[in-house]
């Protein structure tokens, strides 16, 4: 419970610091919307980690509501893990090697611009993570790459996505899930939205063979949904120092790029999709 309530208190501080606006919504501004936090974490006794997730989503959403993570370390895109810890981390002289790494090739890397449309991160990721599943025997999804990329399409304008705005982060797991039953026609498949995820959360999704969306607020990809394909685990040869980084579809670029993530200073707060893919594949 102690740690429960140092997360909750955690979440409440972040909430201060999120100026992203509503649109046709009265801005709530921050001692109201802790205020309201606050008050619902005492009436309904919130005990469990889903409980504080919905909580956690309710900041998020009124403050940044497209997409709902803060990354507070990395200004620019990282090209090459090396050369971001030897820039940012340890010596400029530092060697290191690859000692695990966990990449599908089979992720996309179509960029946002390849559809003639704007504010479309979220369904660009989406189709690139689609590929991947295609791959693996999913033969439902089309062949065709802009049947496919249509078909997500319009799941996202029935949820609410529009050129101008895009699609609210509160909505990307029910855009899955759409996407899954709806517009490919399978039985079962959903997506989650978490909140509060982790980085063992994230390394267990890939290790199950389930890449996934993350979606962040603030720094290089401040308001933009990426496509998770990946993680590489560096050694540093001098110190024996291993660090973690994400790999990435990002929609802005055809190669990859990643997320610093473990004992590299970097530290976010973001909105993780779950892909569950349908039990059956055909």
């Amino acid at each position: 419970m102690k740690k429960l309530i140092m997360n909750m208190i955690l979440l409440l501080f972040l909430s201060m610091f999120y100026s992203s606006s509503v649109k046709a919504e009265r801005i709530l501004k921050p001692s109201e919307l802790v205020g309201n936090a606050l008050s619902q974490y005492i009436d309904s006794s919130v005990n469990t980690k889903e409980d504080l997730n919905a909580l956690a989503e309710e900041i998020i959403v009124k403050k940044c509501p497209t997409m709902g993570a803060v990354n507070q370390s990395t200004s620019d895109a990282i090209t090459s893990p090396v050369i971001y810890l030897r820039n940012n981390v340890a010596k400029k002289t530092d060697k290191y090697t690859v000692i695990k790494s966990c990449v599908f090739a089979n992720v996309l890397h179509s960029l946002c611009s390849n559809w003639n449309d704007k504010n479309n991160c979220t369904i660009t990721a989406l189709y690139n993570l689609t590929q991947f599943y295609k791959s693996i025997g999913y033969s439902k999804i089309p062949s065709n790459g802009t049947a496919r990329y249509r078909n997500i399409r319009v799941q996202a304008v029935n949820l609410g996505y529009t050129s101008k705005n895009g699609l609210s982060v509160r909505k990307i797991d029910n855009l899955v899930e759409n996407t899954w039953r709806r517009a490919f026609g399978y039985t079962s498949g959903d997506g989650n939205n978490d909140y509060l995820w982790s980085f063992s959360s994230a390394i267990s999704e890939l290790n199950a063979e389930r890449p996934f969306l993350l979606s962040l607020a603030s720094g290089y990809y401040y308001n933009h949904t990426v496509a998770v394909r990946g993680y590489k685990i560096y050694k540093n040869k001098r110190t024996g120092e291993k660090y973690t980084f994400l790999v990435l579809s990002d929609g802005w670029s055809d190669t990859d790029r990643y997320l610093a993530w473990t004992n590299t200073g970097a530290s976010y707060y973001a909105c993780a999709t779950w892909i569950i893919p349908p039990k059956k594949k055909n």
